[in-house]
């Protein structure tokens, strides 16, 4: 499916205006480096590791980043969501090196995966010691945020075992958005909550901020499952996993689902629906972006929301394009 017009659209400058990819570059060098900090630390010498966490786009880090700069009431601690984002680029990483072995992928981000370079058990090992990162960043920021990334984390490997379980499974239209809820809404969640957080917010902005972020990566998850669903397709390999789940739910009938597989492509009528389909979800994160902003009068306190809502508000639509134009294993 080509990106969808009225998506694209939504992605455009305004003039004088930030819009979230903007906003990231302007960050990412941030980031980068608290990132970069914690692999010298506790990563050390390992290449194929040390790789693997040096890349991606940081969509998760840039939002709770994004969200930081909007609503910080000029007392807010820049160090603490530097932590926070880097905690949330750990954990993300580390749900990579393990998703790999699962599907069996070889290949990250155009090299080789962590668990092809180094062996299943290695990867595995590796894995679990590295989970200590993500904590030791958000601890010294109090118990409240190192909840919120167990919660998060604990959510993430659940949506992992459903996906596992519903292996050919019919999930139906509320079981599919909870499993991409589950797998990338809670870790963008996370990072959203922990940018209103480092903000200084109160809770209630907190959580509308909260709202948004899991709009955002049911946003990303969605057009990922469009994505590997198309490119599966396309190259005649076997379509599994959570864009499985997306493609019995779009095409109910087994024999046009074949008819897919053999022609390498959908029916044109069902990527209209799937267009459609991601246009709502990119709208529904865009009215939690206007929710949020205006809930901020609620709150008191100075901030840059009105300068950075257009960030907000283009996000869905930026990371919707983003996905959909990635190639497999990308890692965004």
């Amino acid at each position: 499916m080509n990106v969808p017009r009225t998506i694209t659209s939504m992605g455009r400058r305004v003039e004088g205006r930030a819009r979230f990819l903007d906003h990231l570059d302007s960050t990412r060098g941030g980031i980068d480096e608290r990132v970069g900090r914690h692999i010298a630390l506790h990563v050390g010498d390992d290449r194929e590791i040390a790789a693997h966490f040096r890349g991606g786009k940081r969509l998760r880090a840039g939002t709770a980043l994004l969200l930081y700069d909007a609503l910080d009431d000029e007392e807010g601690k820049g160090d603490m969501v530097l932590d926070l984002a880097a905690a949330v680029e750990f954990a993300h990483g580390i749900s990579l090196m393990v998703d790999d072995i699962l599907d069996g992928d070889g290949t990250r981000r155009g090299g080789a995966s962590v668990h092809a370079a180094k062996g299943t058990r290695c990867t595995m090992l590796e894995a679990v010691r590295l989970l200590a990162v993500p904590y030791a960043l958000a601890a010294p920021h109090g118990p409240a945020v190192t909840s919120l990334l167990a919660s998060a984390h604990e959510e993430m490997v659940r949506g992992a075992i459903t996906e596992l379980e519903a292996t050919g499974a019919e999930l139906g239209r509320a079981g599919y958005e909870r499993l991409i809820s589950m797998k990338s809404g809670g870790l963008f969640e996370l990072a959203a909550r922990f940018g209103a957080l480092a903000a200084g917010c109160c809770e209630e902005k907190a959580a509308l901020a909260g709202g948004y972020g899991s709009g955002l990566g049911t946003v990303h998850q969605f057009s990922d499952d469009i994505a590997d669903l198309r490119s599966a397709l396309s190259a005649g390999r076997e379509v599994s996993g959570s864009e499985g789940c997306l493609l019995r739910l779009m095409v109910k009938d087994p024999q046009e689902r074949t008819l897919a597989v053999e022609r390498g492509r959908l029916a044109e009528g069902t990527e209209r629906e799937l267009e459609t389909e991601l246009q709502s979800h990119v709208s529904r994160a865009e009215r939690a972006a206007r929710r949020l902003a205006g809930s901020v009068g609620k709150c008191g306190g100075r901030n840059r929301m009105e300068e950075l809502l257009p960030a907000l508000v283009s996000a869905p639509g930026e990371i919707a394009g983003l996905m959909l134009s990635s190639g497999q294993n990308d890692g965004a």
